[in-house]
């Protein structure tokens, strides 16, 4: 929600399209005499939301941190009004919550003014905000009308063009609900019946090139200059744990024990959401005191077997890959191994650098805790900040946010070469080997093009190589080959990092997001890519801002 209010300047009308949810929702629901108008009703809440989000810390202020360990009796000290050990104590039924049970919590500088922003509001507005927030959390799981307001803005706030979409265009609500409530049992499923004859070879070959990776992802900080403690990083890339397939594999009986006591009934659809919900929060709380092997699988697959996105669990230093991502453009057993590595391994080794992309929390202070290396860092990310405007000034994007995703991208995408270097020996047409350049030259040789013309006005090394490649491949899907070699896939399989971004959408997420374009997070890898600047000969212009990054 933080994005409709930071961007109110610049898009209003998303302020206001909220607040005519509001209005038109509160309408429908009440069934009695209102205590306030609805427009003063959807003006009280967005005012308080609006208090509490101005408690956040600012994105661009990066010298503060994210997060913050710390315990109950110290989180009580810290927002004395509320009642911190009660209130996990009901959350977290049936387990024993103390003054000295750990906590980690998102946002401290938030928490830090909590205490006067509640008391200084009335219960009324209290409780008109709990209740909204309510009927937001469950809103795609009410009736129609209140699933039609819920839609129509959500369309909104993401840019569609047309948010007045039928019903009937709503069916991925359904698939993703069921999947965040039975997401190991719709995984499996999707594992054994719907995934293909090959399913185990996959997952044993993407296994296989992931640990290459991380092993190399390793060995790649020895050679980083700045980084004078290196010690702390290596310690961290090594114990990173690789999950990679689907959870309960060839365990169906655990699988059947996990679901036990989740009771799903004919009848009421927002009765089975509220149960499932319960069974979750037991799952969690289980997690507190018990280590049984279902738990365990549980803990590390946060995510199901049919998400097409991979992600880092931070708190388990765990990269997990599930089975949907290991498909065409990311993963396939027919695809040639330079490709794999200019794309899933490029991933892997991103995602296992995520703990650059946070430099400000109490894992990047422990991973640079030397002030040399802390100054070195940040002068790196500086660097690469003041990189974004030369190389798209079309696309906003705040570059002291970005810096760090991009630098995990760089480490990403240098682990993953120095793999193909160790395994592959592909003819090469001229000096500077690059697993992401051969290829570009053996999908040349193969369209009998033997000479590369160059654009006459290029607007930075990395775009003018992007303009070669497109002009040469214009028979091909380029995009798709592009996709292929270049480097992480940070959504689905079929999106491309250079996909078109409304800008309605861009101009909603600039300001805050901590995350590039991903046209701007290629050309910036790219131009930072040394191997690649000597394929093309684009490594020596003044405006390519070269930062030596890794």
């Amino acid at each position: 929600m933080s994005r409709i209010y930071t961007c109110e300047v610049l898009c209003g009308h998303v302020l206001s399209s909220y607040r005519e949810l509001i209005e038109r929702v509160s309408t429908y629901l009440r069934d009695g005499p209102p205590s306030l108008a609805n427009a003063e009703l959807a003006d009280t809440i967005i005012n308080y939301e609006r208090r509490l989000l101005e408690r956040l810390r600012p994105r661009e202020n990066v010298s503060e941190p994210s997060a913050q360990r710390t315990t109950v009796a110290q989180l009580t000290r810290m927002v004395p009004i509320v009642k911190w050990e009660q209130l996990l104590s009901a959350y977290f039924h049936g387990h024993s919550i103390g003054q000295d049970t750990p906590v980690l919590i998102s946002q401290p500088h938030y928490f830090s003014g909590l205490s006067q922003i509640i008391s200084t509001t009335d219960t009324t507005t209290l409780n008109h905000y709990m209740m909204w927030r309510m009927v937001m959390k469950y809103a795609p799981h009410l009736d129609r009308t209140v699933r039609s307001h819920y839609f129509r803005f959500q369309q909104f706030i993401h840019g569609a063009e047309d948010p007045d979409q039928p019903e009937e265009h709503w069916w991925e609500q359904c698939a993703r609900h069921t999947s965040h409530y039975l997401r190991h049992a719709v995984g499996y499923l999707y594992a054994t019946k719907a995934a293909g004859s090959r399913v185990e070879d996959t997952v044993r070959q993407a296994e296989a090139l992931a640990e290459q990776v991380k092993k190399q992802a390793i060995d790649s900080v020895s050679s980083v200059a700045w980084l004078t403690d290196k010690g702390p990083l290596r310690e961290k890339l090594s114990s990173v744990e690789l999950r990679v397939g689907y959870a309960f594999k060839d365990r169906p009986k655990e699988l059947d024990n996990f679901y036990l006591d989740l009771i799903i009934k004919p009848g009421s659809h927002l009765e089975n959401v509220f149960e499932a919900e319960r069974f979750l929060g037991r799952q969690k709380a289980r997690l507190l005191s018990d280590r049984a092997t279902d738990l365990a699988e549980d803990q590390a697959w946060t995510i199901s077997a049919v998400d097409t996105r991979p992600i880092y669990n931070r708190e388990l230093n765990t990269v997990v890959v599930p089975l949907a991502a290991l498909q065409s453009p990311i993963f396939s057993l027919e695809e040639h191994p330079a490709l794999l590595y200019g794309s899933f391994g490029s991933l892997v080794g991103r995602l296992m650098f995520e703990c650059l992309d946070q430099a400000d929390a109490d894992e990047g202070r422990h991973l640079f805790r030397n002030n040399v290396t802390r100054a070195s860092l940040q002068e790196t990310l500086r660097c690469l900040a003041n990189g974004y405007p030369a190389l798209d000034k079309t696309l906003p994007v705040n570059g002291l946010l970005v810096a760090g995703e991009a630098l995990a991208d760089i480490a990403g995408l240098t682990a993953a070469f120095r793999v193909s270097q160790d395994l592959l020996d592909i003819a090469i047409l001229d000096s500077g080997p690059a697993f992401v350049c051969e290829e570009f030259k053996v999908l040349l040789r193969k369209n009998s093009i033997h000479q590369v013309p160059v654009p006459p006005i290029p607007s930075s090394a990395a775009e003018r190589a992007l303009q070669i490649i497109k002009q040469n491949f214009n028979k091909l899907d380029w995009d798709t080959q592009l996709v292929r070699i270049l480097l992480t896939q940070t959504r689905a399989p079929h999106e491309s990092m250079c996909e078109e971004v409304l800008l309605r959408r861009l101009e909603i997420w600039s300001l805050v997001s901590s995350s590039a374009p991903k046209r701007l997070r290629v050309l910036q890898t790219l131009q930072q890519f040394p191997e690649f600047g000597r394929s093309f000969g684009c490594g020596t212009d003044p405006e390519s801002n070269i930062c030596h990054a890794w």
